[in-house]
């Protein structure tokens, strides 16, 4: 927002920043630091959108996405998005251009050196045909981008599967789980669900290469749950159908598949048993193993000669395609780094231990990465994708390190079949492609699948842009050019101007890797001991850009841009959460442009505070308003006492919304969310116009907009497909919005002048709609044209919907008799119009 709300985290102890990689920059010299464990930003968001239940109402979530994309679909087609020269109107992509994101896998087609699919953690599937000097986006009409693992057919290359669903234990992709397994006959141009929706995670595809109809498919399911969901599936109609061929327990996922291409028969598969709740999590257990089937998956057995017992973490296998009796195994331990990369050489009727644990890198948090790879032409080149990357070339007797500039935490290793000096590296950072076995490598990180938590936009130039992305640094986008920059390192988890001069800002990590910059000089920033969650915020005086405001448990200020901090609130919050992530604190705070007196502060336990007087008192407004995590507070920007609340979660059976409006600084607040899915909302914009207000808001589907104030509600543009939106911020002088993504970096949109009437108000006789009587007293009838799938909702003032029904034919009739008496509206939208009536009940 112009008023920003962005994350300070402060040191509260010792912390571990996460998978950091730095380029040679312009600003700024940075280096490796100590690695955050990647559970964080998943358990931070998890908690956001599941609080207060510690679930996550998967059936509203998959309704909403649903409904966004037909939403998307009639954007499309909608004139409203072509200029009269016919250039599209909608959403930009803007950047960042010198990171990627995380890549989970990376796949090439049998018999070409130049066609790459990649697969991103919340980005989709890319496709290049120039061996990456370009890419395309080719999954983005599907409910899910979060990829698991893709797999093509070896003899009809055109086949693809993807897996959704990203397999890793931890990172925010995991917040949500995938939608089943996809499958293109057009070499991705197209794609089709074929099942195993409920599956939660893939973890490997792998397809008989005798039998390409015949697929395997390792899922892990849901993360948060224990169920039957989980475990080895097969298709042997190129999934028409799926049979769960190998399940262990409730608790036991399969992470990874092999098959022997002599003999399909042979299929090895690794199973991980993970459990994760709203407070522990269990990424080992006594069910992990090895299992190999000599029947084509009717039966199993369990191979231990050789391998360790006892509680196993993730398990990862890599088969050697000319000698297909040597395979790999790399195994986690139940402390979660590495326990050894075992290798047998007769099928797994033994194995031995390498004693490779200590010539490899490990961190704390090993099943993260991509494990054990093995050369499909030479068993004796096998390699370690782990925090950063090793190879033996004597079959796992000594290990050296290689592609050492690489971004840490790699996932995922591709060798050619047919040259194996072709190989394509993917990590957190992106994918780094050698064609002489990584003696010399190109980074190619120019894929829109960066993971935004938040950004900001230069008010005096809105080409000058700061952000701050998972795993991958703040950084900034030099004004009037494409010249992006670090500034601060880890998880750049806010970013903010102080709007005074283009020397000014602050970019911070996780709990505390803050780095200031006001007037050109470094500010040895220093925040009292106290409780900050990941993404603490930081509001910024809209009139003086040196006053600024800091969220712990308590509202902090600076009135010297960072030098002299105090706190000017007492604990805002109801205390620390149970989670052992910190919780309970102060989540968004807003100081308004209309009087700055006004300051509103919102907490991750739903408590929602003002002061009129400038920090000096306090009053908590929110006892009407949702238990649920506060993610955004605006206000007019000509009325510091109209006010806008967002929230996170979802409704379950509470009679709640996610965005709420009130007229009076938070003495009464209405609901006015209209027709909004029941999906998290994460922002909002407030666009005042001479005769009206518009209203923006960003949810885990995308960006919608309200041209009456909240009562409809349309999804804004068509270009950006189904991700987490986490961060919006509104240009007013030059009618732009711009939008930060979680998978697909940051995008920007220029804004109509007034509604555009194709998906507003349409005139009766136009849509051919006879609505009477008007005042009513008991029945109102609604006569229409042929209205096939019709939707007529009325609305009560605030918004609530309070009566649904889908028109079919051409007459109907609704009882008013149980409606008090008072103003509604009715809204009547089919596929190309919509139509709304103010009624009055007398």
């Amino acid at each position: 927002m112009q008023l920003k709300e962005i994350l300070l985290t402060a040191f509260v102890t010792s912390i571990l920043v996460a998978g950091i990689y730095f380029h040679p920059i312009e600003k700024i010299s940075i280096s490796y630091k100590e690695h955050e464990n990647p559970l964080q930003p998943d358990e931070w968001l998890y908690y956001q959108k599941a609080f207060p239940y510690n679930k996550i109402d998967a059936v509203a979530q998959s309704k909403a996405i649903k409904y966004t994309l037909e939403l998307k679909l009639k954007n499309k087609q909608n004139a409203m998005f072509k200029s009269a020269g016919g250039s599209e109107d909608d959403w930009q992509f803007i950047g960042p251009t010198i990171i990627g994101g995380r890549i989970q896998d990376v796949e090439m087609p049998n018999g070409s050196d130049q066609t790459v699919y990649a697969g991103s953690a919340s980005g989709g599937v890319l496709r290049s045909y120039n061996f990456g000097d370009t890419w395309e986006m080719i999954f983005d009409e599907n409910e899910s981008l979060s990829i698991g693992d893709i797999v093509i057919d070896p003899v009809d290359t055109n086949i693809i599967y993807v897996g959704t669903g990203e397999p890793n234990v931890g990172g925010g992709s995991l917040t949500y789980d995938g939608n089943g397994i996809y499958k293109s006959t057009d070499g991705g141009n197209t794609w089709n669900n074929t099942g195993l929706t409920e599956m939660g995670n893939t973890g490997r595809l792998a397809i008989d290469p005798q039998n390409t109809n015949i697929v395997f498919a390792a899922m892990m399911g849901n993360l948060f749950e224990n169920n039957s969901n989980r475990g080895l599936f097969k298709t042997d109609d190129g999934g028409a159908t799926w049979e769960n061929v190998l399940f262990v327990s409730d608790s036991t996922g399969a992470i990874d598949v092999v098959i022997n291409p002599d003999d399909p028969q042979i299929i090895y598969a690794a199973m991980w048993e993970r459990v994760r709740r709203f407070n522990r999590r269990d990424a080992a257990g006594f069910s992990s193993g090895i299992y190999k089937s000599t029947d084509g998956g009717d039966t199993w057995n369990e191979l231990t000669t050789g391998l360790p017992s006892g509680e196993l973490s993730r398990i990862t296998l890599s088969l050697c395609n000319a000698e297909p009796e040597i395979i790999y195994a790399c195994i986690i331990d139940d402390d979660e780094s590495i326990l050894d990369i075992y290798k047998t050489t007769n099928g797994g009727d033994s194995w031995t231990d390498l004693n490779a644990s200590g010539d490899v890198s490990s961190v704390a948090y090993d099943y993260w990465f991509g494990g054990v790879k093995v050369d499909p032409n030479n068993p004796d080149n096998v390699f370690y994708i782990g925090f950063t990357p090793s190879r033996s070339t004597n079959g796992g007797n000594t290990w050296n390190s290689f592609a050492g500039a690489a971004h840490v935490d790699n996932h995922t290793l591709f060798i050619s079949p047919t040259n194996s000096d072709i190989k394509i590296l993917g990590n957190d950072g992106g994918l780094y492609f050698t064609t002489n076995n990584f003696s010399t490598y190109t980074t190619v990180q120019n894929i829109p699948v960066t993971q935004i938590y938040d950004f900001d936009v230069y008010q005096a130039d809105t080409s000058f842009i700061i952000a701050g992305a998972q795993d991958n640094n703040s950084f900034i986008k030099s004004a009037g050019s494409d010249t992006w920059y670090y500034v601060n390192g880890g998880d750049g988890v806010s970013s903010v101007f102080l709007q005074t001069n283009d020397e000014s800002y602050y970019a911070n990590s996780q709990y505390g890797g803050y780095y200031g910059k006001v007037d050109g000089i470094n500010v040895p920033l220093g925040l009292p001991f106290d409780r900050y969650i990941w993404r603490s915020p930081i509001a910024v005086n809209p009139l003086n850009g040196y006053t600024i405001y800091f969220g712990g448990t308590k509202v902090y200020r600076t009135n010297d841009g960072g030098y002299d901090v105090n706190a000017i609130s007492s604990d805002l919050t109801n205390g620390p959460g149970i989670s052992p992530v910190i919780y309970g604190c102060v989540s968004t705070i807003h100081n308004a442009i209309a009087d700055t007196n006004y300051i509103y502060a919102g907490c991750d336990d739903g408590n929602v505070w003002r002061s009129k007087n400038y920090g000096d008192d306090w009053e908590k407004i929110s006892d009407v308003l949702p238990k649920r995590f506060v993610t955004s507070i605006q206000t007019d920007p000509a009325d510091a006492e109209i006010v806008y609340v967002t929230f996170s979660g979802y409704r379950w059976a509470d009679d709640i919304a996610h965005v709420y409006r009130s007229t009076n600084a938070g003495d009464i607040w209405e609901n006015i969310e209209g027709d909004l899915p029941d999906i998290p909302v994460n922002d909002i914009a407030v666009y005042k116009k001479v005769d009206s207000t518009y209203l923006y808001i960003a949810n885990d589907a995308g960006v919608y907009v309200s041209y009456d104030e909240g009562i409809f509600w349309n999804l804004l543009g068509s270009t950006i497909p189904i991700v987490s939106v986490y961060d919006i911020e509104l240009h007013a002088e030059t009618n732009t919005l711009f939008a930060g993504t979680y998978g697909r970096g940051i995008y920007k949109i220029n804004l109509p002048i007034a509604p555009p009437p194709p998906l507003n108000v349409y005139d009766d006789a136009e849509m051919n709609v006879a609505i009477y009587p008007n005042p009513v007293s008991d029945n109102l009838f609604i006569e229409m044209d042929n209205a096939v799938g019709a939707m007529i909702k009325i609305y009560g003032v605030n918004g609530k919907v309070l009566f649904q029904k889908e028109f079919f034919g051409k007459e109907l009739t609704i009882d008013m008799k149980g409606f008090d008496s008072g103003s509604y509206f009715l809204g009547i939208k089919t596929a190309k119009k919509e139509v709304v009536r103010k009624v009055v009940k007398m």
